[in-house]
């Protein structure tokens, strides 16, 4: 038994990352690994009894208590979204905004899951307030744990709606459910992550909606509401929200992932 075969055995299970599973197993780099010919009898059967829980569909992600985005590990639990690569999108768009001296004072990343939108905003705008909202309590511990390991201060609130503040945002961040009721049965399964942080409603915009006409109410005059969509989605869907719409982003492959809106 060598690394090449563990690792030729993870290959074989559809999904998986095989590099963030042996790395998160056997503590080292990957090609450091497939090197080695001595191997910790403990760890291999360790390496045995998650191969079998991934074969039953579990996510290493949850398994491991831990996820990555933009190359940086973040503490996750089961039932919490696990972050995609699209969402860097938002990121990039920040930094943009940084770069033209939009500075404010405060910003509001509403359905945080992890925290990793609150987080970055608050390392591109290190002087603004960073609020970040989520209806799951263990988002919110996750999204606490992640801001105290990389040392930022962010005020965590769990709530549904955003009719809970009084005081206004000048940037507002979101990466609403988005999947209808039928892409989340085509796309799926998704075991282990919860169904409200996936499904948008029949159609898959109805939250989205939802969050821009409430998220507009708390959005300063001049202020940014941002936020991850599906690639499925027509402008027609905004009525008379799209005259606020002023820049749509599409990904490498191009395709639509994230909408700008600001309020006049």
């Amino acid at each position: 038994m060598n690394f090449i075969e563990l690792y030729k055995e993870l290959k074989r299970i559809e999904g998986v990352n095989e590099r963030f599973v042996m790395e998160s197993i056997f503590g080292e780099k990957l090609e450091r690994l497939l090197t080695k010919n001595k191997i910790d009898k403990r760890k291999v059967k360790k390496f045995y009894r998650i191969l079998n829980l991934l074969k039953k569909g579990e996510k290493p992600e949850y398994i491991f208590k831990k996820t990555t985005f933009l190359d940086e590990e973040f503490y996750i639990e089961k039932g919490v979204l696990i972050p995609r690569e699209e969402t860097a999108e938002i990121v990039n768009y920040l930094k943009e905004l940084k770069n033209k001296n939009f500075s404010p004072e405060r910003i509001l990343d509403f359905g945080t899951g992890t925290g990793i939108l609150a987080i970055w905003a608050k390392r591109i705008f290190p002087d603004s307030q960073v609020v970040a909202v989520d209806c799951l309590k263990r988002a919110c511990k996750c999204t606490l744990i992640n801001s105290k390991n990389k040392k930022l201060k962010i005020k965590i609130i769990t709530a549904k709606n955003f009719k809970i503040f009084k005081k206004k945002f000048d940037l507002i961040i979101t990466n609403p459910p988005y999947l209808s009721e039928e892409e989340f049965i085509k796309f799926g399964p998704f075991k282990g992550e919860s169904k409200k942080a996936l499904v948008g409603g029949k159609k898959g915009y109805e939250t989205f909606l939802k969050w821009l006409k409430e998220g507009f109410e708390v959005l300063k005059p001049k202020g940014f509401f941002i936020s991850e969509i599906s690639s499925f989605w027509s402008k027609k869907i905004l009525r008379k929200f799209e005259k606020y719409l002023i820049y749509e982003k599409k990904d490498f492959y191009g395709k639509k992932r994230m909408w700008v809106f600001i309020r006049f």
